[in-house]
């Protein structure tokens, strides 16, 4: 009988083991063990059981490379399980594996294990029971003993499969005025950093709607603001869960301990967090896509109010495929997902365009693994192309089954994501001549307040003197064949 798993919920410590595959389960009473339990304390077992066995719905990611050797990966898409393999399906190296795994629930494993520290390996994943956050502390080797074994032509695990406990959301739609009253009784934030929230009273108003009554309150009632003078990985981050959390941290700051405009669009992005839910993010995989919503948010609402300066430009490296991507979902999709950090809220939406599950999870996994190249600092132009490629060709395929147009069709699409072509047809069209395109201002998806026309201009020059010959305004729905390479008949009147 291995230990599988523990847990601790108000106050007691709750233990499950394994033994082929059978499970038994224990709880600590005055330093002893006991395993008689209440129907009450096994039901919040299984509850929690639930939510990390494996259910056997597994489809094929990309490869990953650690150390210098590649492992195949798969993902259990019920309840965000990940699985790793060697080339012979069996990886011994432990501590690679400790690593693989762990790197998905934010875990650092250590290179140099011996026997008796393998076998007491463990990984953490949070789960919800009764409404509670938990940590349940896994051993990596019982874990094993129960994943699926993976081969070629796989379709389901023959282990009795199980489904992701629902999380119970409160219903109630908080209210502005609850959001001041519960900020304003925050005692961690400065007054300053009250006073500057406050000023983001569109963004809230239309988030509301979307936003974990429960969640929210605790994160408006506890969040706190730390500056660090020293460089971060990031400029700034939010955590909502552990021993940090409602922690925002930010970076390279010249601040004395209160908010400076410096900070502001670093600050502003981090507490736009805090209207996520604090529970279960995931997949991970789409984690680049949502602070690249994030981020429009904070641009649309709050931060470009100010001026340049303040202008978010954390995910900026991400801006065309992001938007692109963002093409294809409503949105008030958009927004659900943003609030409610749940994959499947974008999943769903991709299979009512195209009924192929895998091929979205696909889709957002090679957008991850873009943002990671990009993050790396390492990538061949080769390597970058090719991503690209890849992610532009997913991106058309839904683009075209929603919209019945190519991306090389739509003047809005084929800038973010084939500018080059588009740039060569226009020099082609209208070679007598100097040409400037140019995308005057952002397109607006959540901001209903901000004007959203008139985001391209085409200019005709005279190579000679540079005079302005001809310039036409088009909105983000023109066509690249009938608006813009044909706009001019006679090309100078």
């Amino acid at each position: 009988m291995y230990l599988l798993g523990d847990f601790i919920y108000n106050n007691t410590k709750y233990l499950i083991y394994i033994n082929n595959k059978k499970f038994t389960f224990s709880k600590v009473v005055n330093n002893e063990e006991v395993f008689a339990l209440s129907e009450e304390e096994h039901n919040l077992i299984k509850e929690v059981l639930k939510q990390i066995l494996p259910t056997g719905n597994i489809i094929k990611l990309n490869n990953v490379i650690y150390n210098r050797h590649k492992y195949n990966h798969y993902l259990d898409v019920t309840n965000d399980l990940h699985y790793f393999y060697g080339q012979n399906n069996n990886i011994k190296d432990l501590a690679d594996l400790c690593y693989l795994y762990n790197n998905e629930v934010e875990y650092v494993g250590d290179k140099h294990l011996n026997n008796e520290d393998k076998a007491k390996k463990r990984y953490q994943r949070l789960v919800k029971a009764n409404k509670i956050l938990i940590t349940l502390n896994i051993s990596l080797v019982a874990f094993l003993s129960i994943i699926p074994k993976i081969n070629p032509d796989i379709n389901r695990y023959i282990n009795n499969p199980v489904t992701l406990a629902i999380r119970e959301l409160d219903n109630r739609v908080m209210t502005l005025e609850e959001v001041y009253d519960y900020l304003d009784k925050n005692p961690y934030l400065s007054e300053k950093e009250k006073e500057y929230i406050h000023k983001f009273e569109d963004f809230i108003i239309t988030e509301l709607p979307y936003t974990n009554y429960q969640d929210l309150k605790e994160n408006l009632l506890n969040m706190r603001t730390i500056y660090h003078n020293e460089l971060g990985e990031f400029r700034g981050t939010w955590t909502y869960q552990g021993k940090e959390k409602y922690n925002i941290d930010i970076y390279n700051s010249k601040s004395s301990g209160d908010l400076e405009e410096a900070d502001y669009s670093t600050f502003s992005h981090e507490v736009l967090h805090a209207f996520t839910v604090n529970y279960g993010h995931k997949p991970r995989y789409m984690s680049p896509f949502y602070e690249f919503i994030n981020m429009v948010l904070n641009n649309e609402f709050v931060s470009n109010e100010g001026g340049y300066y303040q202008y978010d430009i954390g995910y900026s490296a991400l801006n065309n495929e992001g938007y692109a991507l963002m093409e294809l979902f409503n949105t008030d999709t958009l927004r659900r997902f943003h609030a409610g950090y749940d994959g499947n809220i974008l999943l769903r939406e991709l299979e009512m365009i195209i009924p192929d599950q895998w091929l979205g999870i696909k889709l957002f996994n090679t957008f991850n693994d873009y943002y990671l190249m990009l993050k790396s600092h390492t990538y061949t132009n080769e390597e970058l192309n090719s991503i690209k490629s890849e992610l532009k060709t997913m991106i058309n395929r839904y683009y075209l089954a929603k919209n019945k147009q190519n991306i090389s069709e739509n003047i809005y699409m084929a800038y973010l994501l084939d500018v080059n072509t588009l740039i060569n047809k226009l020099a082609s069209s209208y070679n007598d001549y100097v040409i400037e395109f140019q995308f005057v201002n952002m397109k607006y998806y959540f901001n209903a307040k901000i004007p959203n026309n008139k985001e391209f201009i085409l200019r005709l020059k005279s190579p000679e003197t540079g005079e302005i010959l001809k310039e036409v305004s088009l909105d983000d729905m023109a066509s690249v064949d009938n608006d813009l390479l044909n706009i001019f008949s006679d090309k100078t009147k």
